[in-house]
């Protein structure tokens, strides 16, 4: 048999493009993780929360790092925050950077660093798929 009949090069493509996808994921996972690894936790006040546009919850607290204070804020959607203003609440920093901090009851993990290339993936392979259709239409033409 023919490769040519087994695989077709729209085939190919989709084939590289998810398997260049899945490549990047894993290096993301691998770097976001070693990352994170090194996060420290420590406790925060709640000072204030805001509601803004398409129910985004912004939760404002401080928090201190080797006797110094800092301010910080982390923002989520869905229901109403369920900590109060003067809750505690676990915080993750990163020690290079005590300003890069979120909100968390668990260290942070990389699972949406790992998605990401997907996210482009997807859009790419629907290019791939609809642009070999009009490439060939345009070959059969006299």
């Amino acid at each position: 048999m023919n490769a040519k009949k087994i695989f077709s090069l729209k085939s190919v493509r989709l084939l590289l493009l998810f398997a260049f996808a899945s490549v990047i994921s894993v290096s993301l996972n691998f770097v976001k993780t070693k990352e994170y690894s090194r996060w420290i936790s420590a406790y925060a006040i709640i000072t204030d929360w805001k509601t803004g546009y398409n129910v985004n919850h912004i939760l404002y607290f401080k928090y201190s790092v080797d006797g110094k204070s800092y301010n910080g804020h982390d923002s989520f959607k869905g229901n109403f925050p369920q900590s109060e203003i003067g809750d505690t609440v676990t915080v993750w920093y990163d020690p290079d950077d005590v300003t890069r901090v979120m909100i968390s009851d668990t260290r942070p993990d990389a699972v949406l660093w790992s998605c990401s290339p997907f996210f482009l993936a997807v859009p790419i392979a629907l290019y791939i798929i609809s642009d070999s259709g009009k490439r060939k239409s345009k070959r059969l033409s006299p």
